[in-house]
């Protein structure tokens, strides 16, 4: 082997000696940043959740609130039906009965709060007589 060569080779295993494992900074900075947007993604998404289950409970509840209203005026006897309000539970629920031939029309107009902004919802039955 010639001297040149034989110095050439010394030096390449001393250079692959000196090369360092690991990561460099900026890689680091990068990668804190995606670890830092998907956190925050993560924290999004779970106040977005945290919202639509709150919204989903209070629209259970309007709806057992008007299903109870409907069950009550059912056993009613038709010449007894009559419209009224009532508030129940932060929901104010007012209904009225128009007559239909052979039966009644109720329809339950229920009033509630969904993030502080006054909601309507509309629901009708007929109670056959």
């Amino acid at each position: 082997m010639s001297a040149t060569r034989l110095a050439h080779t010394r030096s390449g295993r001393r250079a692959a000696r000196n090369i360092r494992r690991g990561f460099t900074l900026i890689e680091m900075i990068v990668a804190i940043m995606v670890f830092g947007v998907g956190v925050l993604s993560l924290a999004a998404g779970a106040g977005l959740v945290a919202t639509t289950l709150g919204s989903a409970a209070q629209q259970t509840r309007v709806a057992n609130i008007v299903q109870s209203r409907f069950d009550k005026l059912r056993v009613t006897a038709c010449t007894t039906l009559s419209s009224g309000s009532e508030g129940n539970r932060g929901v104010l629920e007012s209904w009225t009965v128009t007559e239909i031939p052979r039966a009644r029309r109720v329809t339950v107009v229920a009033q509630f709060y969904r993030d502080h902004r006054l909601k309507t919802q509309n629901f009708e039955m007929s109670v056959p007589c």
